[in-house]
């Protein structure tokens, strides 16, 4: 999974990245997160294209590792297009 963090926000702490692998890969790919150092991910995939991504099981692999989950369906017929995006929150470390 590759990692966009916007150094601008936060000191880099918020990233995107494309949709995550589905089915039998999306399990690795929040253990990646997690391992990462990531504690939320904010989908803004709607039901229809979790389904067509093989991604059902997302909240549920992400509570599984500690990972807080929040989804926010926006419907973006360019985004459709190219790359559905996952906003990843890198959590505080103090």
């Amino acid at each position: 999974m590759k990692i966009y963090p916007i150094p601008q926000l936060f000191n880099g702490r918020i990233a995107l990245s494309p949709c995550p692998q589905g089915a039998e890969k999306l399990d690795s790919e929040i253990n990646f997160l997690k391992q990462q150092g990531y504690r939320l991910v904010v989908s803004m995939l709607t039901q229809e294209e979790q389904q067509k991504h093989q991604l059902m099981q997302e909240q549920t692999i992400c509570e599984n590792y500690q990972i807080d989950y929040l989804n926010y369906p926006i419907r973006d017929e360019i985004a459709i297009k190219f790359y559905f995006i996952v906003v990843v929150v890198l959590g505080v470390h103090q």
